[in-house]
């Protein structure tokens, strides 16, 4: 199974505040957006590396289900999920 990291990458001298996204395949940066919150940045940055890998949604795509994120210290981590994660106690 492949996973997606993506991290915010702080302004430099030289360089506007960016996320980061990688896999084991390739590694890509977008802008950050200040007019959406940190998680939809995330999102976009995942969504962003997916376009550039070619990866298309769908039974007849790449990949099909969802993208599951969940952070990680100052990363967040992506994964295609097939099927659907129970807590215990919750149900199915």
């Amino acid at each position: 199974m492949l996973a997606i990291q993506t991290k915010f990458i702080d302004a430099s001298n030289f360089k506007p505040a960016r996320m980061q996204a990688k896999c084991d395949l390739k590694t890509i940066y977008v802008p950050y957006d200040f007019a959406v919150d940190n998680k939809e940045n995330h999102q976009a940055a995942c969504l962003a590396l997916c376009d550039a890998m070619g990866w298309k949604p769908g039974p007849s795509g790449n990949y099909d289900g969802p993208l599951v994120g969940g952070y990680f210290g100052n990363a967040c981590f992506w994964v295609w999920s097939t099927t659907r994660i129970t807590t215990k106690g919750e149900k199915k």
